[in-house]
């Protein structure tokens, strides 16, 4: 665990708080670019599945599920957003998997390592805030 990986101090608020439990951002470093990803909400985990549901059984599965939870992770490349909303209506993990299907399977794999690390330091930390 880094020491600047904290949950917002939104977290302590009544009700609301739970909305922040979880929640981290970090920047991580690949090939000299800086990335900055965050955790899911349970809603854009469950978007990623919807999106990789056409390759469930095929040998593309772990693949597809790496890419759309990158995709869903990025928040910024060298602190430009991969694509820009213009509408709400905008699906924004689908469109930032259509930029990351062009890039290697190293570098997602790689995004998609730091990011289950920061995963499981979003987990310990809310662990413990149960003492």
């Amino acid at each position: 665990m880094n020491k600047e990986d904290v949950f917002p101090d939104e977290y302590k608020q009544p009700f609301s708080g739970l909305l922040y439990v979880g929640k981290l951002q970090r920047t991580i470093e690949i090939a000299g670019h800086k990335i900055l990803i965050k955790t899911l909400t349970q809603g854009e985990e469950l978007r990623v599945g919807q999106l990789a549901k056409e390759y469930v059984g095929t040998r593309s599965e772990l693949a597809a599920m790496q890419m759309y939870f990158v995709a869903a992770a990025i928040e910024a490349v060298d602190g430009m957003p991969l694509v820009k909303a213009l509408s709400p209506d905008v699906d924004l993990i689908y469109e930032k998997a259509q930029v990351i299907k062009d890039w290697y399977a190293s570098v997602v794999r790689d995004i998609y390592d730091e990011y289950t690390k920061m995963v499981k330091t979003a987990g310990e930390i809310a662990s413990s805030l149960k003492k």
